[in-house]
């Protein structure tokens, strides 16, 4: 029994000094809480006007900061800015000041600081966390602008600039074709005052330039606009054109014609297949005139040659392969013959009407010779002679004199001429007046300064004539 007990109070005594170290520890974790709990609460108070630990806001990091301190070192950090620009010919160093930056660094602090979290300060012993709140960094664009508008103008005086995606004609394919944009090295002023604003905007301390900053062209390969104009230039350059005149084709405006003179507008962003007028005018010069130009004996004419162009130009434009009708000029206009020229044979009609003349073959039909004349004045009696005569009289060179002036004992007139074709009693006759214009001859010039009687006509009309008849040639004067 007496061990037992012992045994007892053996085990009574061993439990004591565990039971007491319980009460240690239970105290001990008591006390690191309640100073854990006090630590977390002043932390937190204190994280009320300071940022939490690990406060990263636009790059900085603002662990324990008041928001005043964080304002400070933000606008100490945009003052101090600086960004490298490389790329694309350029490398140039801009300051904040280059730039005109300023920041609203106060808003941005005292933002951050409302974000944070300081229930939450004991994480940010251990990892650290960025408050996104904007950073509200102005840059005077203009300012930027103007900073790097040096270098750029300097690296663009040797640049290569951009071209269009354009239509060109395919020697292999035999067809228009798309051939693709280029860049070029030209850089655009704007795109590059944008990039550096954008990097100054974000702190960015280097601007690297790319493809995106140079000039870009104003027509590309995927242009909606491009593929209609080729489209509509290949229509164009398989065209026909029948063109007529008088309602009977002469030609044909094909291929060989349209497609070298297409050529392509590409104004206001639009793309338009268009065809080259002067190319079209010289092929209607060199082509028409023999093919057109006539004449009958009421009228000579010549293929316009300008007009037809120009009317032929809208007409392929709008693929357009109807017959077109040659546009043509009259040279001269003659008048009619006179009845009964046919019956007559070989002889010269001389029209007192229509103030023209003509020399007849042998056939009376085959005209070898016409020209408008200048008959005599019958308002001061001195018309032509009219009737059938014969031409008796020829010379050359002499002068030709009027009838003696009772007071003078002179000729009343004298006229020199070159070519004398007398018909009528050697007193009426052909021969040349040269002191008359050109547009004189014909119309009703004779009723108001006719001559003497003869038919006066134009010197190079007098030396044909001359060449054509001799004595003995027949001559027919009516009205």
């Amino acid at each position: 029994m007496g061990i037992f007990k012992n045994s007892e109070e053996t085990k009574t005594d061993e439990k004591t000094p565990l039971i007491n170290n319980r009460r240690l520890a239970i105290i001990g974790t008591a006390l690191a809480v309640v100073l854990a709990m006090s630590g977390y609460a002043t932390g937190r108070a204190y994280c009320a006007n300071h940022f939490p630990p690990g406060s990263i806001v636009c790059g900085l990091d603002a662990s324990w900061m008041t928001a005043d301190e964080l304002a400070s070192e933000l606008e100490s950090s945009v003052a101090a800015y600086q960004t490298k620009v490389t790329g694309d010919g350029i490398d140039l160093t801009l300051s904040a000041a280059d730039l005109g930056m300023s920041i609203d660094a106060r808003t941005v602090a005292q933002r951050a600081l409302a974000k944070s979290n300081a229930s939450a300060w004991p994480l940010g012993l251990f990892s650290k966390t960025a408050i996104a709140t904007g950073m509200d960094i102005s840059v005077d664009r203009q300012m930027a602008a103007d900073a790097v508008a040096d270098a750029v103008w300097t690296h663009n005086q040797t640049a290569t600039s951009p071209t269009n995606a354009q239509v060109v004609y395919d020697e292999d394919q035999q067809t228009f074709v798309t051939e693709p944009e280029q860049l070029g090295t030209l850089l655009d002023a704007d795109a590059v005052t944008n990039a550096i604003v954008d990097d100054a905007l974000v702190l960015e301390e280097k601007t690297e330039l790319n493809d995106d900053q140079l000039a870009r062209p104003d027509v590309l390969s995927d242009s909606p606009a491009l593929a209609s104009a080729c489209d509509k230039a290949n229509k164009m350059a398989t065209l026909s054109v029948p063109l007529t005149f008088e309602g009977k084709e002469v030609c044909t405006v094909t291929a060989e014609q349209i497609q070298p003179a297409i050529t392509f507008d590409y104004s206001y962003g639009n793309v338009t297949p268009t065809v080259d007028f002067d190319s079209l005018w010289n092929w209607c010069y060199a082509t028409l005139n023999d093919l057109v130009n006539g004449e009958t004996e009421t009228r000579v004419w010549e293929v316009n040659s300008w007009e037809t162009a120009n009317n032929l130009v809208p007409h392929i434009e709008a693929l357009d392969s109807s017959p077109l009708e040659v546009s043509t000029i009259t040279i001269e206009e003659r008048p009619a013959e006179s009845e009964g020229h046919e019956q007559y044979g070989r002889h010269i009609d001389v029209n007192i009407t229509t103030q023209y003349a003509r020399l007849y073959d042998t056939d009376g039909k085959t005209v070898l010779w016409r020209s408008p004349i200048v008959s005599g004045n019958p308002n001061t009696g001195y018309g032509t002679a009219q009737g059938w005569f014969t031409m008796d009289w020829r010379d050359e060179d002499i002068t030709l004199y009027g009838p003696e002036d009772p007071e003078t004992h002179e000729p009343e007139w004298a006229s020199p001429v070159r070519w004398w074709m007398g018909f009528y009693a050697n007193s009426d006759g052909f021969h040349d007046a040269d002191w008359r214009w050109e547009e004189e001859f014909g119309g009703d010039t004779y009723l108001y300064a006719g001559s003497h009687g003869c038919v006066n006509l134009p010197i190079e009309k007098a030396h044909e004539l001359w060449d054509l008849t001799d004595y003995g040639e027949k001559v027919y004067v009516h009205e």
